[in-house]
């Protein structure tokens, strides 16, 4: 079963930390399907990071075969409608029967280790695609991908190493229009 840790160990944010008992206040783990306790229901920008254990190629709805390689992949998106950031990662973490999203069909083989946010009431996710796009340890592998309904390149970005969010965080955390949001994650631990 998979299971998500989290400790506050500064105002607003969460990170993943080990799970120690004797910690003070303790860190929370919690089943994948209680998500809804830690992501808020306000509309926001998500990034789900996902392990790939095995090299191949697998079906992706209208992009065909894709070609994924073993290491992290980033994936961004938007939560603005019913349940916000709540409602659409809970949708992304229950096996999709009949994918609809491309990341549906990565998520079959993938799990994810870990989920960025942040509450946003205007759309940021092609400002955090173009911010991690231009990050180092990110290339594009699939053009196109979870892109079909915008001018980004793509919203799924690969890493050979986990990302790590403190070093692309400042660049997250300033939007579009220059107003500041806090971005917070939770690891997911199998």
């Amino acid at each position: 079963m998979q299971r998500i840790k989290t400790d506050g160990l500064r105002s607003g944010l969460k990170y993943a930390v080990p799970n120690l008992s004797d910690r003070p206040g303790g860190d929370r783990t919690i089943a994948a399907q209680h998500i809804h306790a830690l992501l808020p229901s306000e509309p926001g920008t998500y990034a789900l990071i996902l392990h790939c254990h095995t090299a191949g190629e697998q079906p992706v709805g209208a992009l065909g075969q894709v070609r994924t390689e073993v290491g992290f992949y980033i994936y961004v998106g938007s939560a603005l409608g019913p349940g916000g950031i709540r409602g659409r990662v809970a949708r992304h973490l229950r096996e999709a029967k009949k994918p609809h999203w491309h990341i549906d069909y990565l998520r079959r083989t993938m799990p994810v280790t870990a989920i960025w946010y942040a509450e946003t009431a205007s759309v940021q996710e092609h400002h955090w695609a173009l911010t991690i796009d231009n990050w180092s340890q990110a290339e594009k592998l699939v053009p196109g991908f979870g892109a079909s309904d915008c001018q980004c390149e793509s919203h799924l970005f690969f890493c050979s190493v986990p990302p790590s969010l403190p070093a692309v965080r400042e660049r997250l955390e300033t939007t579009e229009d220059q107003t500041a949001v806090v971005v917070k994650s939770v690891a997911m631990d199998r």
